[in-house]
């Protein structure tokens, strides 16, 4: 199955996925009367309004020029909508740092997830936005979670996940691909639901042939990588193979379970800013290929000159329809790759999941027993 290419979402707006580190014990909330304080009320405010022009006004009016010159306002709303479509709204759980030119939250998402939000502003007396992190965090203690309450082995994870997906599909809550790996070794692929309703085409995991790509990121990206079904394909232009997506957005019935063809919604070619279509073979290839570090990152925080291949990190992306995550543990070598022909947060909701029941799984069982 194709599905829409994650975005990697930089320059400030990066959603970063680290596996879970626990996050500490909620107390009231309360932001600092600064005026950095005010920027993150703001923020906070405008990301969970759901409204695009109150957002491009808050980016106006409290992102520094010098941000706003690398990164253009339609851009950061592109991000916006991609990170508001994972996660939901928000709520402001705990002020865990603040400073004149950094505060960082525990904010809890519409999803159910945890995630530190950090805020790097200017230092100078306006101190206008310069950058936001987000980072995956561990529920705090005394929250009901999902996580079992005993080690698992790890064919008691992939035992878990296949009868979760299995749940997850009869009620119709599920439709995509689902890939687990150790290292360059698969322990568990498997797909769901239909790529397109209207012909009754089951999803598949294998390999399509390629189109003509981009050639910066063909050259640059795919090609090292091998990720030889990864393209940004034309709408008009009959492609094989290609999952169609349904979103309920915009249709009326209840429990959000009548879903209609995204054709619309989707753009004519992708770009920088997200677009492509990808497979799950082809992102553990982009794992491995960052593991090994035959790709690099650029740097995302102060002082690095490239990012870390040591550690985790994941990236998502979603739109109507579309949802995809792809997680990286480069400590254990595992990754996570869940893409979705369904709205968000069916592929994030999936992925957090997995991420857990691994996360809680006994380190030195066999992977494949």
């Amino acid at each position: 199955m194709r599905t829409k290419l994650l975005n990697k979402l930089s320059l400030g707006w990066l959603i970063v996925f680290l596996m879970p580190v626990a996050a500490q014990q909620i107390e009231s909330a309360k932001l600092p009367d600064s005026l950095a304080g005010q920027r993150v009320a703001a923020y906070l405010k405008a990301f969970n309004s759901g409204d695009e022009q109150l957002m491009r006004s808050f980016f106006q009016e409290n992102v520094s020029p010098a941000a706003m010159q690398q990164r253009p306002i339609d851009l950061r709303l592109e991000a916006y909508h991609e990170m508001r479509g994972n996660i939901g709204t928000i709520a402001l759980r705990r002020v865990l740092k603040a400073t004149e030119n950094n505060i960082v939250v525990l904010v809890q998402g519409k999803d159910g997830g945890w995630r530190e939000i950090t805020f790097e502003f200017e230092v100078e007396a306006q101190h206008r936005f310069l950058a936001l992190g987000v980072e995956d965090v561990a529920a705090p203690s005394g929250t009901v979670t999902t996580t079992p309450p005993r080690p698992m082995t790890n064919a008691e994870v992939l035992t878990s996940v296949e009868k979760y997906l299995d749940g997850l599909v009869a009620a119709d809550d599920f439709s995509g691909t689902v890939l687990i790996a150790k290292g360059a070794t698969p322990i568990f692929q498997k797909a769901y639901g239909f790529p397109s309703k209207e012909y009754n085409i089951p999803n598949r995991i294998e390999k399509v042939s390629g189109q003509d790509y981009y050639s910066c990121v063909r050259e640059r990206i795919f090609k090292p990588a091998g990720m030889e079904d990864t393209d940004y394909y034309e709408a008009d232009m009959p492609t094989p193979n290609i999952a169609s997506g349904y979103t309920s957005e915009g249709v009326a019935s209840a429990g959000g379970k009548l879903r209609r063809n995204n054709i619309y919604t989707r753009p004519a070619r992708g770009s920088s800013a997200g677009g492509g279509y990808s497979t799950a073979a082809d992102l553990l290839k982009f794992s491995l290929a960052l593991q090994s570090e035959k790709l690099s990152l650029p740097a995302f925080r102060k002082g690095e000159t490239k990012a870390s291949s040591q550690g985790n990190m994941g990236v998502a992306g979603g739109a109507n329809g579309i949802n995809a995550v792809l997680e990286m543990n480069f400590a254990t070598g595992f990754t996570i790759v869940v893409m979705s022909n369904y709205d968000p947060p069916s592929a994030g909701t999936v992925g957090q999941q997995i991420r857990a029941w691994i996360a809680n799984s006994q380190p030195n069982g066999n992977p494949n027993h």
